[in-house]
């Protein structure tokens, strides 16, 4: 019949895209990690080692060999699934980063910031509210029982991730309320949340680990070595005024290509 061997097609054209679109992630982010590091080290958050430029290719060498082994080495040792999971959820982390780090921008900008490109503000105070209430009626009518099963958290089972999700939304609703946040950011962190929460748990426990390594290196190397950090310190020893104490240009570098 028709259906089956169109199923069969499908199934070959959807694993190939599979393969294609994972590669091409993976190789995007083998591209970019070695210059986020660049640019980190450039700003004082990682050691200057990571920002040197290879004088011949003027690529952030060094970086890029220490990418290479920082991925390699691990696939060895680790599944397919384990593989695209993990990088599932870091991109989703990084987006909800992102997202909360706009909607803090437009909370609370800070001094001369006047970005080329603005996310739209849509106030969030009446809106949010609005569509929780709304998703919450849909879900009543669609399915009822699954509904009041998610609300009871005295049962166990296979819910739980989901009401950990509700939490979420209870807390960032909080804040979106009171301080009048922006929705669209807000929305699109709560997304990428949520696709955390379907992915396994011993991913959930990867990425702690990897995240408590990342702010340990923060609290205990970048943050004490910032150059925003270093400059405002500069600033406020001075006895002059702004203009002669203003920090001094630092040589050009080669930005990496």
């Amino acid at each position: 019949p028709l259906p089956d061997g169109l199923r069969k097609l499908l199934v070959g054209v959807i694993a190939v895209s599979a393969v294609v679109a994972m590669t091409s992630v993976l190789l995007v982010f083998q591209l970019g990690q070695p210059r986020i590091w660049y640019t980190m080290s450039r700003d004082g958050l990682l050691p200057p080692l990571l920002g040197k430029v290879h004088p011949r290719f003027r690529t952030p060498h060094f970086a890029t060999i220490l990418t290479g082994l920082v991925v390699a080495v691990p696939l060895f040792f680790s599944s397919l699934h384990v593989v695209v999971d993990l990088t599932s959820m870091g991109t989703l982390m990084a987006f909800a980063i992102v997202s909360l780090g706009v909607a803090y921008l437009h909370h609370a900008p800070p001094p001369g910031y006047n970005p080329r490109f603005r996310v739209p503000k849509v106030p969030g105070r009446w809106l949010f509210p609005l569509l929780v209430v709304s998703g919450l009626v849909w879900a009543a009518a669609l399915d009822p029982e699954s509904l009041r099963a998610l609300l009871d958290f005295s049962q166990g089972g296979s819910l739980w991730r989901y009401r950990v999700f509700l939490l979420l939304v209870m807390g960032m609703g909080y804040f979106i309320v009171r301080y009048n946040l922006s929705l669209l950011p807000m929305l699109a962190a709560l997304s990428a949340l949520y696709l955390i929460i379907e992915l396994d748990v011993a991913n959930w426990i990867r990425l702690g680990i990897w995240s408590a390594v990342g702010l340990a290196l923060y609290f205990g190397y970048g943050y004490w070595r910032s150059a925003l950090r270093v400059g405002q310190a500069k600033r406020t020893d001075s006895e002059g005024g702004p203009e002669e104490n203003a920090p001094k240009p630092s040589p050009e570098r080669s930005t990496p290509t």
